[in-house]
């Protein structure tokens, strides 16, 4: 990593539908710099259109071990290159975002970008996205993520936490 330049770690944090991909595509609108953006979701929907399946049939057929590896290897080797990331998944626990900010090298700063939608926003947003789409996701999912939420911390070590709200 250059001196003169630092590099950002943006992790996005939200249960799904909560805006996290339409952030990232406004975000990625206005940049200059290269970002690499890593997200299962993403690897998923690619996966289910080379098979000609949907989102829901995908999602239970799909190679998630190889998924999570390919995720992995990119966002570390982004990182390692001196490049911006955006992690796009929903990150709800320190746990599941412990991996993204262990070990970072230095010049590397680390942003979380927190989705707060609430419950009935929250189930339009999928029911639609579930109508337009064929991604649905049952309330147990959601009721699950969100019991697991934990809030992002500077003691993370995160630089900045920005709260995007509807």
């Amino acid at each position: 990593v250059s001196q003169s330049r630092y590099v950002m770690l943006i992790i996005l944090i939200g249960p799904p539908a909560s805006g996290k991909s339409t952030w990232r595509e406004k975000f990625l609108a206005t940049q200059t710099d290269e970002w690499v953006v890593c997200s299962t979701d993403d690897l998923l929907d690619k996966w289910a259109a080379e098979r000609g399946l949907t989102y829901d049939e995908a999602f239970s057929q799909a190679p998630w071990g190889q998924f999570n590896k390919t995720f992995k290897y990119a966002w570390r080797t982004a990182i390692n290159d001196g490049k911006n990331v955006i992690i796009d998944r929903t990150s709800m626990s320190s746990k599941s975002r412990k991996d993204y900010l262990k070990n970072l090298p230095a010049g590397v700063e680390a942003e979380a970008v927190v989705f707060v939608v609430d419950d009935v926003e929250l189930r339009r947003r999928l029911d639609d996205r579930a109508a337009k789409t064929g991604k649905s996701i049952p309330d147990f999912v959601i009721k699950s993520m969100n019991a697991r939420y934990e809030s992002p911390s500077k003691e993370e070590g995160f630089l900045k936490i920005t709260y995007v709200r509807p």
